[in-house]
């Protein structure tokens, strides 16, 4: 039996900001980034536990992610914002052994993510989220 390297590939995605009639108003990008929506981090120390319970229900990811930048999990967070209000951000994770192409396992729409600084000096990022999430708002 040999080991082999595992790699998880984890993508953000900053949705455009809508008002009240649908129309976009805002395209977000990333602090520090010029014009990229899109963020891809590969190589931190991340734990991610994707549920499918079956039927009807959606498919949730809890991800913890650590060692990222605070401007980036600032972008991110979720914490603040009014209540009952979804965001069209979302999250991608990708895996599979290292040198070989990765498969995608979730999708989704980001329902809540925190920063969770109890652990100084390992601060994680939280996100929880689930699929077709904006689309069933």
């Amino acid at each position: 039996m040999s080991f082999v390297r595992r790699k998880i590939e984890v993508s953000f995605t900053l949705g455009p900001r809508l008002d009240n009639s649908g129309n976009i108003v805002a395209r977000p990008t990333f602090s520090g980034s010029t014009d990229s929506d899109t963020l891809t981090l590969n190589g931190f120390r991340t734990s991610a536990k994707i549920s499918k319970a079956g039927g009807a229900g959606m498919s949730t990811l809890q991800l913890r992610i650590y060692g990222m930048e605070l401007s980036q999990m600032n972008d991110l967070a979720t914490l603040g914002l009014l209540p009952g209000i979804v965001t069209n951000n979302s999250v991608t994770i990708s895996v599979g052994d290292e040198g070989k192409t990765l498969s995608t396992v979730f999708q989704g729409t980001i329902s809540n993510a925190w920063i969770d600084f109890q652990g100084i000096p390992d601060v994680a990022f939280h996100v929880l989220a689930h699929v077709g999430l904006y689309q069933a708002v």
